[in-house]
């Protein structure tokens, strides 16, 4: 994973956190949209085409 790799995943993990969650596009492949899923410790986000998630903290 390059720089511009590491900020991909933190803008897109920025949106998530202000719960801008809808059309986000992975940051690991850029092929895909992100999709919302419930996980064991809350929402993850999934990307269809390259299977790597981001799974969020929990909210407090």
């Amino acid at each position: 994973m390059d720089h511009s790799d590491n900020t991909q995943l933190q803008e897109v993990m920025d949106l998530i956190l202000a719960g801008r969650t809808s059309d986000l596009t992975c940051p690991f492949c850029s092929g895909d949209k992100l999709e919302e899923e419930s996980s064991a410790w809350g929402k993850r986000y999934v990307c269809p085409k390259c299977d790597k998630f981001i799974e969020p903290p929990p909210e407090l």
